[in-house]
């Protein structure tokens, strides 16, 4: 049974795939790659990510990487520039390149979103504290990495990107100061009648 499973879920991942190497090649040739680019790092991922958590796929061995990757921001950030940003320049000069920076790019994606979304059972949600510095750090790299393209360049073929970016991750910084928010109003009475005086053990 588990075999018939795991058989449909590699079925699916390949199906979507090649969809998605599909529309990538049909929007390079009309001009929209941008706007493929946004759809996937900024609504797939984390949509990707919400089922994910839906249906425990966190507990499969070959998703366990993700987790993994998530408790640890920097890796995070390190993977997320690499696959997400400098793929698509590097990439975009050959043949083809922009269909494995698709690849490159979902894998990023799903890497960049996991510390502030991945939830599951065996392991514990990265503090706010580092998701808000995980936040910072990826949001200077982001901006500071296209501003040099441009320059580099002398254009900006990545604009609409980098726009439709930074919109999402206002969005999610006002999702992480809420929520966040929400963690601290939460008090724990026992921890606090302790500081005030030494709580009475129930007699025996």
């Amino acid at each position: 049974m588990k075999r018939v499973s795991g058989q449909k879920g590699l079925m699916s991942a390949l199906l979507s795939l090649t969809i998605l190497l599909g529309v990538g090649y049909w929007l390079v040739h009309s001009g929209m790659e941008m706007i493929l680019r946004g759809i996937v790092s900024f609504f797939v991922a984390p949509l990707a990510i919400h089922l994910a958590n839906e249906k425990h796929i966190w507990f499969r061995k070959n998703f366990r990487w993700v987790v993994r990757t998530s408790q640890s921001p920097l890796r995070s950030a390190a993977l997320f520039f690499v696959f997400t940003l400098v793929s698509y320049d590097a990439l975009n000069q050959i043949p083809y390149g922009f269909l494995v920076h698709l690849i490159l790019l979902s894998i990023g994606s799903v890497i960049y979103w996991s510390p502030f979304m991945l939830r599951c059972p065996f392991c514990k949600p990265v503090p706010f504290m580092h998701q808000f510095s995980y936040f910072v750090i990826t949001s200077i790299v982001f901006f500071t990495y296209h501003q040099m393209t441009f320059y580099f360049y002398q254009a900006q073929p990545t604009f609409l990107y980098m726009i439709v970016g930074i919109a999402a991750m206002l969005l999610l910084l006002l999702s992480l100061i809420v929520r966040w928010a929400n963690s601290e109003a939460s008090v724990d009475r026992i921890t606090v009648e302790g500081f005030i005086q030494p709580i009475q053990q129930e007699k025996k």
